[in-house]
């Protein structure tokens, strides 16, 4: 009878095993690569990095650098309105949503060319 019980459990746990990974086993092979493994290994280190730096850095620091870009977007905004006002123009939010417009494609464009230079 005992015998029995151990065939049980261990079918039980062989079906269990398909089933926790049966996820490989649908896995195309292209992911199976040394690469793509190390691709996936450096991604993990560096998000464990990031993570250490949070981890390391005092909340007030962390509020005075939001803080920081906050007045730098304050500024920044400022002078967009001195801008208008200087061409003789009202503020409206149509003004503002085309300049951000142009200001996000800017910055979206640097962000690209330095993320590509880093990728090289």
């Amino acid at each position: 009878d005992d015998d029995d019980d151990d065939d049980g459990s261990e079918a039980t746990v062989v079906q269990k095993a398909e089933v926790d990974y049966n996820y490989l086993l649908s896995m195309p092979l292209w992911a199976l690569t040394h690469e793509r493994v190390a691709k996936l290994r450096a991604e993990r280190d560096k998000k464990h990095d990031e993570l250490q730096r949070t981890l390391a850095t005092p909340v007030t620091d962390m509020w005075l650098t939001d803080l920081a870009a906050f007045e730098q977007a304050l500024d920044a905004f400022d002078a967009e309105i001195a801008a208008l006002h200087a061409r003789g123009e009202k503020f409206s939010r149509r003004n503002a949503a085309s300049s951000k417009a142009k200001r996000t494609g800017a910055a979206a464009a640097r962000r690209n060319k330095k993320a590509a230079a880093a990728a090289s």
